[in-house]
Protein backbone atom coordinates (compact mmCIF):
# COMPACT_ATOMS: atom_id res chain seq x y z
CA UNK A 1 0.00 0.00 0.00
CA UNK A 2 1.37 3.40 -0.92
CA UNK A 3 2.03 5.76 1.94
CA UNK A 4 0.17 9.07 1.95
CA UNK A 5 0.89 11.96 4.29
CA UNK A 6 -1.64 12.24 7.10
CA UNK A 7 -1.60 15.98 6.57
CA UNK A 8 -3.52 15.33 3.35
CA UNK A 9 -6.18 13.20 5.07
CA UNK A 10 -9.58 14.77 5.58
CA UNK A 11 -10.40 15.81 9.14
CA UNK A 12 -13.22 13.25 9.15
CA UNK A 13 -10.74 10.41 8.68
CA UNK A 14 -8.31 11.98 11.16
CA UNK A 15 -11.05 12.08 13.81
CA UNK A 16 -12.00 8.51 12.99
CA UNK A 17 -8.38 7.38 13.38
CA UNK A 18 -8.10 9.16 16.75
CA UNK A 19 -11.31 7.49 17.98
CA UNK A 20 -10.09 4.07 16.88
CA UNK A 21 -6.71 4.60 18.56
CA UNK A 22 -8.38 5.79 21.77
CA UNK A 23 -10.30 2.50 21.94
CA UNK A 24 -7.22 0.45 21.20
CA UNK A 25 -5.12 2.37 23.78
CA UNK A 26 -7.42 1.54 26.68
CA UNK A 27 -5.18 -1.29 27.91
CA UNK A 28 -2.29 1.20 27.99
CA UNK A 29 -4.34 3.59 30.13
CA UNK A 30 -5.09 0.77 32.54
CA UNK A 31 -1.39 -0.11 32.74
CA UNK A 32 -0.39 3.50 33.33
CA UNK A 33 -2.98 3.82 36.12
CA UNK A 34 -1.64 0.63 37.68
CA UNK A 35 1.92 1.96 37.42
CA UNK A 36 0.93 5.22 39.14
CA UNK A 37 -0.66 3.22 41.98
CA UNK A 38 2.46 1.08 42.31
CA UNK A 39 4.76 4.10 42.37
CA UNK A 40 2.60 5.62 45.10
CA UNK A 41 2.77 2.36 47.02
CA UNK A 42 6.55 2.19 46.60
CA UNK A 43 6.79 5.70 48.03
CA UNK A 44 4.79 4.52 51.04
CA UNK A 45 7.18 1.59 51.49
CA UNK A 46 10.09 4.03 51.41
CA UNK A 47 8.43 6.14 54.10
CA UNK A 48 7.76 3.02 56.14
CA UNK A 49 11.39 2.00 55.85
CA UNK A 50 12.43 5.36 57.25
CA UNK A 51 9.97 5.10 60.13
CA UNK A 52 11.05 1.51 60.86
CA UNK A 53 14.69 2.60 60.90
CA UNK A 54 14.04 5.59 63.16
CA UNK A 55 12.12 3.51 65.69
CA UNK A 56 14.62 0.64 65.43
CA UNK A 57 17.51 2.92 66.41
CA UNK A 58 15.74 3.87 69.66
CA UNK A 59 14.78 0.27 70.31
CA UNK A 60 18.35 -0.96 69.74
CA UNK A 61 19.63 1.71 72.10
CA UNK A 62 17.24 0.61 74.84
CA UNK A 63 17.90 -3.09 74.40
CA UNK A 64 21.68 -2.69 74.29
CA UNK A 65 21.58 -0.65 77.48
CA UNK A 66 23.08 2.48 75.99
CA UNK A 67 19.81 4.32 76.14
CA UNK A 68 18.91 2.83 79.49
CA UNK A 69 22.16 4.16 80.92
CA UNK A 70 20.15 7.32 81.46
CA UNK A 71 18.68 5.53 84.47
CA UNK A 72 22.12 6.03 86.03
CA UNK A 73 22.11 9.78 85.41
CA UNK A 74 22.63 11.83 88.54
CA UNK A 75 22.03 15.46 89.36
CA UNK A 76 24.18 17.38 91.83
CA UNK A 77 22.50 20.32 93.55
CA UNK A 78 24.59 22.82 95.54
CA UNK A 79 23.12 24.79 98.45
CA UNK A 80 25.41 27.48 99.94
CA UNK A 81 24.95 28.07 103.66
CA UNK A 82 25.33 31.82 103.15
CA UNK A 83 23.01 33.82 100.93
CA UNK A 84 24.52 35.46 97.84
CA UNK A 85 27.50 33.11 97.89
CA UNK A 86 28.37 30.58 95.20
CA UNK A 87 31.00 28.64 97.21
CA UNK A 88 31.22 25.82 94.66
CA UNK A 89 29.68 24.16 91.62
CA UNK A 90 29.39 20.40 91.23
CA UNK A 91 28.48 17.67 88.74
CA UNK A 92 27.76 13.99 89.25
CA UNK A 93 28.72 11.15 86.93
CA UNK A 94 26.44 8.23 86.06
CA UNK A 95 25.91 5.88 88.97
CA UNK A 96 27.12 8.25 91.68
CA UNK A 97 25.66 7.39 95.05
CA UNK A 98 22.58 9.36 96.01
CA UNK A 99 23.79 11.16 99.13
CA UNK A 100 24.42 14.52 100.79
CA UNK A 101 27.86 16.02 101.37
CA UNK A 102 28.72 19.09 103.42
CA UNK A 103 31.84 20.91 102.28
CA UNK A 104 33.59 23.31 104.69
CA UNK A 105 36.23 25.36 102.83
CA UNK A 106 39.12 26.57 105.02
CA UNK A 107 41.19 28.11 102.23
CA UNK A 108 41.41 28.36 98.47
CA UNK A 109 44.40 27.26 96.45
CA UNK A 110 46.60 30.28 95.62
CA UNK A 111 48.67 30.76 92.48
CA UNK A 112 52.34 31.65 92.53
CA UNK A 113 52.69 35.34 91.59
CA UNK A 114 55.62 37.79 91.21
CA UNK A 115 56.09 41.32 89.90
CA UNK A 116 58.67 43.54 88.28
CA UNK A 117 59.87 46.86 89.64
CA UNK A 118 57.70 49.87 88.83
CA UNK A 119 58.56 51.27 85.41
CA UNK A 120 58.42 54.84 84.16
CA UNK A 121 55.57 54.01 81.77
CA UNK A 122 53.69 51.23 80.04
CA UNK A 123 53.55 52.38 76.41
CA UNK A 124 57.07 53.58 75.60
CA UNK A 125 59.86 51.42 74.22
CA UNK A 126 61.99 49.86 76.96
CA UNK A 127 65.12 49.42 74.79
CA UNK A 128 65.54 45.85 76.01
CA UNK A 129 66.64 42.94 73.86
CA UNK A 130 67.41 39.27 74.28
CA UNK A 131 65.51 36.08 75.01
CA UNK A 132 63.56 35.34 78.17
CA UNK A 133 62.23 31.90 79.12
CA UNK A 134 58.94 31.58 81.03
CA UNK A 135 57.38 28.23 81.87
CA UNK A 136 59.80 26.56 79.51
CA UNK A 137 58.80 28.77 76.55
CA UNK A 138 61.34 31.13 74.96
CA UNK A 139 60.21 34.65 74.01
CA UNK A 140 62.21 37.18 72.00
CA UNK A 141 62.37 40.71 73.38
CA UNK A 142 63.28 43.59 71.04
CA UNK A 143 64.17 47.21 71.69
CA UNK A 144 60.76 48.54 70.58
CA UNK A 145 58.83 46.38 73.08
CA UNK A 146 56.81 48.26 75.69
CA UNK A 147 55.69 46.93 79.08
CA UNK A 148 52.22 46.28 77.63
CA UNK A 149 53.83 44.68 74.57
CA UNK A 150 55.86 42.24 76.69
CA UNK A 151 52.71 41.31 78.65
CA UNK A 152 50.98 40.59 75.35
CA UNK A 153 53.82 38.34 74.16
CA UNK A 154 53.66 36.39 77.40
CA UNK A 155 49.89 35.90 77.19
CA UNK A 156 49.94 34.91 73.49
CA UNK A 157 52.73 32.35 73.88
CA UNK A 158 52.13 28.58 73.83
CA UNK A 159 53.12 26.62 76.93
CA UNK A 160 53.35 22.95 77.74
CA UNK A 161 50.60 21.57 79.99
CA UNK A 162 50.67 23.04 83.48
CA UNK A 163 53.38 25.63 82.77
CA UNK A 164 51.33 28.52 81.39
CA UNK A 165 51.98 32.02 82.74
CA UNK A 166 49.56 34.94 82.70
CA UNK A 167 50.78 38.55 82.59
CA UNK A 168 49.06 41.78 83.59
CA UNK A 169 50.28 45.34 84.01
CA UNK A 170 49.22 47.05 87.26
CA UNK A 171 50.62 50.33 88.58
CA UNK A 172 53.33 50.22 85.88
CA UNK A 173 54.47 46.82 87.11
CA UNK A 174 54.56 43.57 85.14
CA UNK A 175 52.63 40.97 87.19
CA UNK A 176 53.36 37.32 86.40
CA UNK A 177 50.97 34.66 87.73
CA UNK A 178 51.04 30.90 87.29
CA UNK A 179 47.99 29.82 85.30
CA UNK A 180 47.51 26.81 87.56
CA UNK A 181 47.50 26.91 91.32
CA UNK A 182 49.68 23.86 91.81
CA UNK A 183 52.69 25.06 89.82
CA UNK A 184 55.54 27.51 90.42
CA UNK A 185 56.57 30.01 87.77
CA UNK A 186 59.92 29.29 86.14
CA UNK A 187 61.75 32.30 84.61
CA UNK A 188 65.23 33.11 83.32
CA UNK A 189 67.15 35.42 81.01
CA UNK A 190 68.40 33.06 78.32
CA UNK A 191 70.24 35.86 76.55
CA UNK A 192 70.39 39.51 77.60
CA UNK A 193 69.11 40.83 80.93
CA UNK A 194 65.50 41.85 80.19
CA UNK A 195 63.93 40.20 83.27
CA UNK A 196 66.73 41.43 85.53
CA UNK A 197 66.49 44.97 84.16
CA UNK A 198 62.72 44.98 84.71
CA UNK A 199 63.24 43.81 88.29
CA UNK A 200 61.50 40.48 87.85
CA UNK A 201 64.75 38.67 88.72
CA UNK A 202 67.65 39.80 90.88
CA UNK A 203 71.29 39.42 89.95
CA UNK A 204 71.28 35.81 91.11
CA UNK A 205 68.31 34.83 88.92
CA UNK A 206 65.91 34.69 91.87
CA UNK A 207 62.50 36.40 91.83
CA UNK A 208 63.01 39.87 93.25
CA UNK A 209 59.39 40.81 94.11
CA UNK A 210 57.42 37.80 95.39
CA UNK A 211 53.72 38.61 95.70
CA UNK A 212 52.55 35.23 96.91
CA UNK A 213 53.69 31.63 96.97
CA UNK A 214 51.47 28.82 95.80
CA UNK A 215 49.32 27.16 98.44
CA UNK A 216 46.80 24.32 98.33
CA UNK A 217 43.07 24.53 98.91
CA UNK A 218 41.93 23.06 102.20
CA UNK A 219 38.47 21.74 103.01
CA UNK A 220 36.60 19.06 104.93
CA UNK A 221 33.82 16.77 103.72
CA UNK A 222 31.16 15.74 106.24
CA UNK A 223 33.53 16.73 109.08
CA UNK A 224 36.14 14.14 108.10
CA UNK A 225 39.84 15.11 108.32
CA UNK A 226 40.89 18.03 106.14
CA UNK A 227 41.70 17.42 102.50
CA UNK A 228 44.05 19.52 100.41
CA UNK A 229 44.01 20.18 96.67
CA UNK A 230 46.59 21.91 94.52
CA UNK A 231 43.78 23.34 92.40
CA UNK A 232 40.42 24.95 93.01
CA UNK A 233 39.00 23.24 89.90
CA UNK A 234 38.16 19.66 89.00
CA UNK A 235 38.32 18.31 92.57
CA UNK A 236 37.38 14.61 92.70
CA UNK A 237 37.65 13.90 96.40
CA UNK A 238 34.14 12.36 96.39
CA UNK A 239 33.54 9.27 94.27
CA UNK A 240 31.47 10.14 91.19
CA UNK A 241 31.43 13.87 92.05
CA UNK A 242 33.53 16.65 90.56
CA UNK A 243 33.38 20.09 92.13
CA UNK A 244 34.98 23.48 91.60
CA UNK A 245 35.62 26.01 94.34
CA UNK A 246 34.37 29.49 93.54
CA UNK A 247 36.25 32.71 94.22
CA UNK A 248 34.10 33.33 97.30
CA UNK A 249 34.55 29.85 98.80
CA UNK A 250 37.10 30.63 101.53
CA UNK A 251 35.65 30.13 105.04
CA UNK A 252 32.28 29.17 103.52
CA UNK A 253 30.14 26.04 103.65
CA UNK A 254 28.00 24.40 100.98
CA UNK A 255 25.97 21.21 100.68
CA UNK A 256 26.07 18.94 97.61
CA UNK A 257 22.95 16.80 97.22
CA UNK A 258 23.12 13.97 94.67
CA UNK A 259 19.83 12.60 93.35
CA UNK A 260 18.65 10.59 90.38
CA UNK A 261 18.22 12.72 87.24
CA UNK A 262 14.89 11.43 85.98
CA UNK A 263 14.60 14.06 83.25
CA UNK A 264 16.98 12.05 81.07
CA UNK A 265 14.97 8.81 81.19
CA UNK A 266 11.72 10.74 80.75
CA UNK A 267 13.15 12.20 77.55
CA UNK A 268 14.30 8.76 76.37
CA UNK A 269 10.93 7.16 77.12
CA UNK A 270 9.09 9.98 75.35
CA UNK A 271 11.34 9.60 72.30
CA UNK A 272 10.46 5.91 72.19
CA UNK A 273 6.72 6.62 72.43
CA UNK A 274 6.83 9.43 69.86
CA UNK A 275 8.51 7.28 67.20
CA UNK A 276 6.25 4.33 68.02
CA UNK A 277 3.12 6.48 67.63
CA UNK A 278 4.46 7.97 64.41
CA UNK A 279 4.68 4.48 62.92
CA UNK A 280 1.30 3.22 64.16
CA UNK A 281 -0.46 6.40 62.98
CA UNK A 282 1.08 6.10 59.52
CA UNK A 283 0.06 2.44 59.29
CA UNK A 284 -3.48 3.37 60.30
CA UNK A 285 -3.72 6.08 57.63
CA UNK A 286 -2.40 3.86 54.83
CA UNK A 287 -4.48 0.82 55.82
CA UNK A 288 -7.79 2.59 56.44
CA UNK A 289 -11.00 2.15 54.44
CA UNK A 290 -12.85 5.46 54.33
CA UNK A 291 -16.35 6.23 53.09
CA UNK A 292 -18.04 9.32 51.68
CA UNK A 293 -21.67 10.03 50.73
CA UNK A 294 -22.66 12.36 47.90
CA UNK A 295 -25.71 14.64 47.66
CA UNK A 296 -27.77 11.83 46.18
CA UNK A 297 -27.08 9.64 49.20
CA UNK A 298 -24.73 7.31 47.36
CA UNK A 299 -21.87 6.03 49.51
CA UNK A 300 -18.48 5.22 48.05
CA UNK A 301 -15.51 3.62 49.75
CA UNK A 302 -11.80 4.30 49.34
CA UNK A 303 -9.24 1.75 50.41
CA UNK A 304 -5.82 2.81 51.64
CA UNK A 305 -2.79 1.68 49.67
CA UNK A 306 -1.94 -0.93 52.32
CA UNK A 307 -5.51 -2.02 53.09
CA UNK A 308 -5.01 -5.22 51.10
CA UNK A 309 -1.61 -5.99 52.67
CA UNK A 310 -2.52 -7.87 55.83
CA UNK A 311 1.03 -7.95 57.13
CA UNK A 312 1.10 -4.14 57.33
CA UNK A 313 -2.48 -3.56 58.40
CA UNK A 314 -2.01 -6.05 61.24
CA UNK A 315 1.35 -4.64 62.41
CA UNK A 316 -0.33 -1.64 64.03
CA UNK A 317 -2.68 -3.90 65.98
CA UNK A 318 0.18 -6.17 67.03
CA UNK A 319 2.22 -3.24 68.33
CA UNK A 320 -0.71 -1.85 70.30
CA UNK A 321 -1.84 -5.21 71.70
CA UNK A 322 1.63 -6.40 72.68
CA UNK A 323 2.50 -3.19 74.50
CA UNK A 324 -0.88 -2.84 76.21
CA UNK A 325 -0.74 -6.19 77.95
CA UNK A 326 1.40 -7.72 80.66
CA UNK A 327 5.08 -8.52 80.24
CA UNK A 328 6.65 -11.66 81.63
CA UNK A 329 10.15 -12.68 82.65
CA UNK A 330 10.74 -9.50 84.64
CA UNK A 331 12.69 -9.31 87.93
CA UNK A 332 10.74 -9.72 91.12
CA UNK A 333 9.09 -6.48 92.17
CA UNK A 334 9.24 -4.91 88.72
CA UNK A 335 6.03 -3.49 87.22
CA UNK A 336 4.59 -5.77 84.53
CA UNK A 337 2.48 -3.29 82.54
CA UNK A 338 3.31 0.10 81.08
CA UNK A 339 0.16 1.48 82.68
CA UNK A 340 1.77 0.81 86.07
CA UNK A 341 4.39 3.45 85.31
CA UNK A 342 1.89 5.94 83.91
CA UNK A 343 2.09 5.05 80.18
CA UNK A 344 -1.25 4.16 78.57
CA UNK A 345 -3.22 4.39 75.33
CA UNK A 346 -5.17 7.60 74.80
CA UNK A 347 -8.46 7.92 72.90
CA UNK A 348 -6.56 8.01 69.59
CA UNK A 349 -4.79 4.72 70.36
CA UNK A 350 -1.48 6.46 70.93
CA UNK A 351 0.83 5.59 73.79
CA UNK A 352 1.28 8.62 76.03
CA UNK A 353 2.40 9.46 79.54
CA UNK A 354 -1.09 9.75 80.98
CA UNK A 355 0.09 9.91 84.61
CA UNK A 356 3.38 11.78 85.00
CA UNK A 357 3.34 11.46 88.80
CA UNK A 358 3.09 7.68 88.53
CA UNK A 359 6.04 7.64 86.10
CA UNK A 360 8.10 9.88 88.36
CA UNK A 361 7.33 7.67 91.36
CA UNK A 362 8.37 4.52 89.48
CA UNK A 363 11.63 6.10 88.31
CA UNK A 364 12.44 7.32 91.81
CA UNK A 365 11.37 4.40 93.99
CA UNK A 366 11.95 1.45 91.65
CA UNK A 367 14.35 2.53 88.88
CA UNK A 368 15.61 -0.99 88.20
CA UNK A 369 12.05 -2.28 87.79
CA UNK A 370 11.06 0.58 85.48
CA UNK A 371 14.26 0.02 83.50
CA UNK A 372 13.51 -3.70 83.09
CA UNK A 373 9.95 -2.99 81.96
CA UNK A 374 10.98 -0.44 79.32
CA UNK A 375 13.67 -2.80 78.09
CA UNK A 376 11.11 -5.60 77.77
CA UNK A 377 8.77 -3.28 75.84
CA UNK A 378 11.62 -2.41 73.48
CA UNK A 379 12.32 -6.12 72.95
CA UNK A 380 8.66 -6.67 71.99
CA UNK A 381 8.84 -3.92 69.39
CA UNK A 382 12.17 -5.24 68.16
CA UNK A 383 10.66 -8.68 67.53
CA UNK A 384 7.90 -7.21 65.40
CA UNK A 385 10.17 -4.83 63.48
CA UNK A 386 12.70 -7.57 62.68
CA UNK A 387 10.00 -9.37 60.67
CA UNK A 388 10.01 -6.43 58.25
CA UNK A 389 13.65 -5.35 58.22
CA UNK A 390 16.73 -6.94 56.67
CA UNK A 391 17.36 -8.46 53.28
CA UNK A 392 14.75 -11.18 53.82
CA UNK A 393 12.20 -9.01 55.66
CA UNK A 394 8.65 -8.31 54.54
CA UNK A 395 9.40 -4.72 53.59
CA UNK A 396 12.31 -5.69 51.35
CA UNK A 397 10.14 -8.33 49.66
CA UNK A 398 7.30 -5.82 49.19
CA UNK A 399 9.58 -3.22 47.65
CA UNK A 400 11.12 -5.79 45.29
CA UNK A 401 7.70 -7.05 44.27
CA UNK A 402 6.47 -3.55 43.46
CA UNK A 403 9.69 -2.62 41.66
CA UNK A 404 9.56 -5.80 39.58
CA UNK A 405 5.93 -5.19 38.60
CA UNK A 406 6.73 -1.61 37.60
CA UNK A 407 9.52 -3.01 35.42
CA UNK A 408 7.12 -5.47 33.76
CA UNK A 409 4.62 -2.67 33.13
CA UNK A 410 7.32 -0.44 31.63
CA UNK A 411 8.30 -3.22 29.26
CA UNK A 412 4.68 -3.91 28.31
CA UNK A 413 3.97 -0.19 27.82
CA UNK A 414 7.00 0.13 25.57
CA UNK A 415 5.77 -2.82 23.49
CA UNK A 416 2.24 -1.44 23.29
CA UNK A 417 3.47 2.01 22.26
CA UNK A 418 5.51 0.45 19.49
CA UNK A 419 2.51 -1.56 18.24
CA UNK A 420 0.22 1.47 18.55
CA UNK A 421 2.64 3.53 16.48
CA UNK A 422 2.63 0.85 13.78
CA UNK A 423 -1.15 0.56 13.99
CA UNK A 424 -1.63 4.33 13.62
CA UNK A 425 0.70 4.40 10.63
CA UNK A 426 -1.30 1.60 9.05
CA UNK A 427 -4.62 3.40 9.66
CA UNK A 428 -3.26 6.67 8.35
CA UNK A 429 -2.02 4.96 5.20
CA UNK A 430 -5.26 3.02 4.81
CA UNK A 431 -7.56 6.04 5.12
CA UNK A 432 -5.26 8.20 3.05
CA UNK A 433 -5.50 5.62 0.26
CA UNK A 434 -9.23 5.33 0.78
CA UNK A 435 -9.56 9.10 0.60
CA UNK A 436 -7.50 9.15 -2.61
CA UNK A 437 -9.81 6.55 -4.13
CA UNK A 438 -12.89 8.54 -3.11
CA UNK A 439 -11.44 11.70 -4.62
CA UNK A 440 -10.52 9.79 -7.81
CA UNK A 441 -14.07 8.46 -8.06
CA UNK A 442 -15.47 11.96 -7.60
CA UNK A 443 -13.28 13.24 -10.41
CA UNK A 444 -14.39 10.35 -12.64
CA UNK A 445 -18.04 10.99 -11.88
CA UNK A 446 -17.58 14.66 -12.71
CA UNK A 447 -15.98 13.74 -16.06
CA UNK A 448 -18.78 11.34 -16.92
CA UNK A 449 -21.36 13.91 -15.99
CA UNK A 450 -19.71 16.40 -18.32
CA UNK A 451 -20.05 13.96 -21.21
CA UNK A 452 -23.79 13.71 -20.65
CA UNK A 453 -24.22 17.45 -21.06
CA UNK A 454 -23.37 17.39 -24.87
CA UNK A 455 -26.16 16.93 -27.58
CA UNK A 456 -25.50 14.29 -30.23
CA UNK A 457 -26.62 15.58 -33.80
CA UNK A 458 -27.37 13.07 -36.46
Amino acid sequence: MATTSISNVNTYFTSLINDLMAVERRPLTILQTRKTDLESKNSIFTDLGSKFSTLQSVVDDLIAGGGLAVFDKRAATVTPSTANKTVLTASASNGAAAATYTINVAALAVQHSVSSDQQSGVSQALNLSGTITLGGTALNIVADDTLNGIAGKINNASYSSGNAVKATVIDRKLILTANETGNDISASDTSGTALQTLGVLDGGGVFKNLLRTKSAASFTINDLPAISSGSNQGITAIGGITFNLAADAALQTATITVTADNSAIRTKAQDFLTKLNDLTTYLSEKSAITSSTNDQGKTTYKRGALAEDYSYSSLRGDLINDLSGSFYGLPSGAPTMLSEIGISLDDNLKFTVTDSSKLESALTTNPSGAKALLQKAAEKVDTLLKQFSGSSGTLTYSQKSVTDEIGYINAEVAGLNSRFAERRTYLEDYYATLQAQVISNIYLQQQLSSFGSFNVLG
